[in-house]
């Protein structure tokens, strides 16, 4: 269809013509559509749309619970997204975003938040507002710090942070205590929070691909870890004494740990 592209999301088509576009709900736009047929949408997936701004529209489906735009073009954020108040999962991995708005902190019911693979460096204050969230994703972004701000997020069980830029983590992480899997290979990061071992609920810590020489002395109160990728650090190269009695301590625990490749053992 030349000159036209159509996307087809269960009931909901995104005509494409001539860089305008549309949301159509059963044949009709949406602003034609009453409130009972905008009410029964809940979810949208949208993937290689290739669209730069959000389509405004969306952000009066007012009961949507989940919204996947994925591998996209997306740059901007529209300030109204704060009006899905009912939205329980937010994916935006894979866009071109730099910033967020601040609106984004009204997305109280939000309980999974995905942007990996953008250009972010920064998040808005107002994501410490998001009480319910469960799983942040930032990976492969450009952050090289994280604000203290995000202690706040005390429900968090997932936050990752693979490939990014840091160099350090702010001791403020080590109060999200129900932190379950925390992902933070292919950074710069040279040191941890002294306070680490406060993250009791933590069954997974990938540290593959740092620049870590030493592990703080409190990382042996992880008494939930499972999984520890140590691969790629200075640290594997040459064990020092308090490196290994560390190891030593989760293996007899029965700790998983990946240092070369492989399981480590004494």
């Amino acid at each position: 269809m030349h000159g036209k592209k159509e996307f087809r999301i269960s009931d909901i088509t995104l005509k494409l013509e001539d860089k305008q576009y549309a949301i159509y709900i059963e044949g009709k736009r949406y602003d034609q559509c009453s409130d009972k047929e905008l009410n029964n949408i809940s979810k949208l997936v949208f993937t290689r749309a290739r669209l730069r701004s959000f389509p405004e529209g969306l952000t009066e489906l007012k009961s949507l619970k989940m919204l996947h735009f994925d591998i996209s073009e997306l740059e901007i954020i529209p300030d109204s997204i704060g009006n899905l108040k009912a939205l329980e999962r937010f994916t935006l991995n894979s866009n071109k975003l730099k910033h967020l708005p601040e609106s984004i902190g009204n997305l109280v019911s939000l309980q999974k938040l995905e942007l990996g693979g953008n250009k972010l460096d920064t998040l808005p204050d107002s994501i410490g507002n998001l009480l319910s969230l469960h799983k942040l994703v930032l990976a492969g972004n450009k952050f090289t710090n994280l604000p203290d701000f995000i202690s706040r997020l005390t429900s968090l069980e997932s936050l990752n942070l693979n490939a990014n830029k840091l160099t350090m983590l702010p001791e403020s992480i080590t109060k999200l205590t129900s932190l379950q899997y925390l992902y933070l290979a292919v950074n710069n990061l040279s040191m941890l929070p002294e306070s680490i071992g406060n993250l009791i609920s933590l069954q997974r810590l990938d540290l593959g691909q740092n620049n870590l020489r030493t592990l703080p002395q409190s990382i042996i109160y992880l008494s939930s870890l499972k999984y520890l990728n140590l691969r790629e650090n200075p640290l594997v190269e040459n064990i020092d004494l308090e490196t290994e009695r560390i190891l030593k301590h989760f293996q007899q625990r029965g700790v998983n740990i990946l240092t070369k490749g492989k399981y480590y053992r004494i």
